[in-house]
């Protein structure tokens, strides 16, 4: 063995045995291509005769902790599955949402633009009806003409 090591196991594969992964069309041949060879994130693994549903026939002749062991696999993609549902329901609803909200704050922009309108014309209105008012109270408190002799004339005549 080199520099002491332990010396390998009877038929276990030595290192000078090995030969790296052949690659693909276009690659090293020294590592496997990543994840943006395949155009994904790299997370998926291609599907097994372990993603199918177990069955008797499969288990027979696996002990019992390989058993729980692939259960408990099979339970885990079972999990997975449904929160990978859910998570895309979620999303959905969450998408819709926003169509939603974003027609209703069109909606209420709209309304908005019309509000002012009307408020603009009112208070037009309210500044016509002002100005009237203080020609009105203007005229009112100013004498009419000829209107204070004749009460002083009238006063005169029936005093005497």
């Amino acid at each position: 063995t080199l520099a002491g090591g332990p010396a390998p196991k009877a038929g276990a594969p030595n290192a000078s045995a090995f030969k790296p992964w052949s690659g693909a069309p276009g690659g090293d041949g020294a590592s496997p291509p990543g994840p943006e060879a395949a155009g994904g994130r790299g997370k998926r693994k291609a599907p097994c005769a372990e993603a199918l549903p177990l069955s008797q026939s499969m288990l027979e002749g696996l002990s019992e902790k390989e058993v729980k062991a692939l259960k408990r696999k099979q339970a885990n993609r079972e999990s997975a599955r449904r929160s990978k549902l859910r998570k895309k329901e979620e999303h959905e609803n969450l998408a819709r949402e926003a169509d939603r909200l974003a027609q209703e704050g069109l909606a209420l922009q709209t309304e908005l633009a019309r509000m002012q309108g009307v408020q603009e014309t009112l208070t037009l209105q309210n500044r016509a009806l002002k100005k009237q008012v203080a020609q009105l109270l203007q005229r009112e408190q100013q004498p009419e003409p000829g209107a204070g002799r004749e009460e002083g004339a009238a006063g005169a005549q029936d005093g005497g």
